[in-house]
């Protein structure tokens, strides 16, 4: 049973139950055929070039989001490991004896220039060598 733009339009109102009256999964794929097939061809055209836009559209917005969520953590752990430093600089110089804050800050220093996770991590063992 097929049928063009017209006579189909009947098959899309929803009964009191709230299922389609007298529509099945066939009838409305060839509903759809036949609307496809209906297009002129530049408006196929012009539908299949939305469809891209559309889809390329979410994919740069869904990179957009995944770059922006890593420049955030990025940017806490950096902020972190900077918390960390500034402890561990003030813990150095509390430190009384002349030495042993000589000794913190050459291992502050000393600490290797790796990732930022790494980084806290070195600056956390400094600054608890000074308790």
């Amino acid at each position: 049973m097929g049928c063009d733009s017209k006579t189909c339009d009947h098959a899309l109102t929803a009964s009191s139950s709230g299922v389609f009256s007298g529509l099945d999964v066939a009838e409305l794929r060839d509903k759809w055929v036949l609307r496809w097939h209906g297009l002129s061809a530049g408006a196929r055209a012009l539908a299949w070039s939305g469809i891209l836009a559309m889809a390329t559209f979410l994919a740069l917005l869904l990179a957009f989001h995944q770059v922006m969520r890593e420049a955030v953590q990025q940017g806490d752990l950096r902020r972190k490991a900077t918390a960390m430093h500034a402890e561990a600089v003030w813990r150095c110089n509390a430190l009384l004896v002349r030495s042993l804050r000589d000794n913190c800050r050459a291992q502050l220093i000393a600490a290797p220039q790796g990732d930022a996770a790494q980084q806290a991590q070195n600056i956390a063992t400094a600054a608890h060598i000074g308790r």
